[in-house]
């Protein structure tokens, strides 16, 4: 089966995103393979995302919703979408050029696979990366990630419970799942640093954390 750009739907969730939405629009129209749509999944805004989304036209697909969280926003561009592969991206980062480019054509290479991550970057600021950003290191994230819909729905989607570590869950049913996924050396995605970030020093994602693993860990020893 050909690949390419016409099977990809884009999902960008974002909650008070006017600050950087932009840019990640910005950085998904300036693939070198074009997706066949842009799933905007406003959670609930109250800042300008609504307006600086709409500049784009008909480029995006815009969808309003009561603040839910994040995971909410993801399963439902995924119910929304139309591709049969998924990609993802936050409202504060970005991708490379070719992020799309290379994961298309590590699938065409091996049409067994069903999920292709690559590398990540870190940098801080309003702006771009530039040569002072950090090394690469891999990256099981969903802005890095390009997904058969079809393992997709094997794995389920993003859980609604565990709202800081939502990720970290997911991927614990990614192994468990078995699904054939590669790691690209290649970087594919700018993770912008700030002060909203969700991260481990927050306490709940913490205690969430160790709540995901003790379940991973139970549903590990009963197989």
């Amino acid at each position: 089966m050909t690949i390419n750009g016409d099977q990809i739907s884009v999902i960008l969730p974002v909650y008070n995103g006017a600050t950087f939405i932009y840019q990640a629009i910005d950085s998904i129209l300036a693939q070198s393979i074009q997706p066949m749509e842009i799933i905007v999944i406003d959670d609930g805004s109250t800042d300008d995302t609504a307006s600086v989304v709409k500049r784009f036209g008909d480029q995006v697909h815009y969808y309003y919703q009561n603040n839910s969280g994040t995971s909410v926003s993801r399963n439902r561009g995924v119910q929304l979408a139309r591709g049969d592969l998924l990609a993802f991206l936050d409202a504060d980062d970005l991708w490379p050029s070719d992020k799309l480019e290379k994961q298309v054509a590590a699938l065409r290479d091996d049409p067994a696979l069903d999920l292709i991550w690559g590398n990540v970057i870190e940098f801080r600021g309003p702006g771009t990366p530039d040569s002072t950003a950090g090394r690469p290191v891999p990256g099981h994230h969903p802005g890095t990630m390009l997904i058969r819909r079809q393992a997709f729905s094997r794995i389920g989607e993003f859980s609604t419970t565990y709202q800081q570590v939502e990720v970290v869950e997911w991927m614990t049913r990614v192994l468990q799942a078995q699904i054939n996924q590669h790691m690209l050396p290649d970087v594919l995605m700018y993770r912008r640093l700030h002060a909203a970030n969700k991260g481990m020093s927050n306490p709940a994602a913490g205690r969430q954390y160790l709540q995901v693993l003790k379940k991973h860990l139970e549903r590990t020893r009963t197989k």
